[in-house]
């Protein structure tokens, strides 16, 4: 049986199948139900890899095994392939979340940080500037600046801008909120969103594009917030400097 290798080529990416396990399983599909050897005839796939080839099929919920002799396997519904697929995505990913959360208690992660602090007092505080693009990349890296916050949180925008940010950010905000962390936001527009509580709101009669996280961290937009400025190309740069910020922070209280 031959099938195109578009065909085999999404198979694989969509369902993580090797390339016997592709042509046993789109066989078995034609056929509906087989034996091992059949399958391996009109799969082309060596009678030796067959076996192995549809327990492992089986293990991953893609084919049943008929109990009888000879032994026959029949095939599982494409639809339910994709339930399973993305029932085991779902569990994997969530089992991977819980294993990552441990780390935070494990004796490894207290040497990581110990070795970052130690090479943090060593490092001039130029040398801890970078810079983003993407707006969905500078976003991401709001969200873990947020997460980390422990005393305020700075955010000055536009008024599409802070839609946008509350938008993106206010699960983030509002964890930080409930933990004690001060939010700020300044803007031009009065138009402030209400997903978001206990808000220390000033007006200025201008538009700036910054966040402030304690007295660590500056991420400032380098471009004005306009319709036409691509996602792709919005840029920023982070700076810490406790000095420089805190200086920042007292000019805009």
């Amino acid at each position: 049986m031959k099938i195109q290798d578009e065909l085999i080529e999404s198979i694989k990416i969509n369902f993580n199948l090797n390339i016997y396990e592709i042509k046993i399983w789109t066989a078995l599909l034609s056929r509906g139900i087989g034996a091992a050897g059949e399958l391996s005839e009109i799969s082309n796939v060596p009678r030796s890899r067959a076996y192995d080839i549809l327990e492992s099929l089986e293990r991953k919920g893609f084919i049943i095994m008929k109990v009888g002799r000879p032994i026959k396997y029949i095939a599982v519904q494409p639809e339910e392939i994709i339930k399973r697929v993305k029932d085991n995505i779902k569990n994997d990913k969530e089992y991977k979340v819980n294993q990552i959360n441990k780390l935070k208690e494990t004796e490894m992660f207290t040497e990581l940080n110990q070795l970052y602090n130690q090479g943090i007092k060593k490092t001039d505080a130029s040398d801890l500037s970078g810079s983003i693009t993407g707006r969905n990349n500078i976003y991401n890296f709001i969200k873990n600046s947020i997460d980390t916050a422990k005393d305020t949180i700075i955010i000055a925008s536009g008024k599409e801008g802070l839609i946008r940010k509350f938008n993106v950010l206010k699960n983030n905000i509002n964890k930080a909120v409930k933990r004690g962390v001060k939010l700020k936001v300044i803007s031009n527009t009065n138009n402030i969103p209400s997903e978001v509580k206990k808000i220390d709101f000033k007006k200025v009669n201008y538009e700036s594009r910054f966040v402030i996280i304690d007295d660590d961290l500056l991420i400032n937009m380098l471009s004005k917030d306009d319709k036409k400025l691509h996602p792709n190309f919005d840029s920023a740069v982070t700076i810490k400097s406790p000095y420089f910020i805190k200086t920042i922070k007292k000019m805009i209280a």
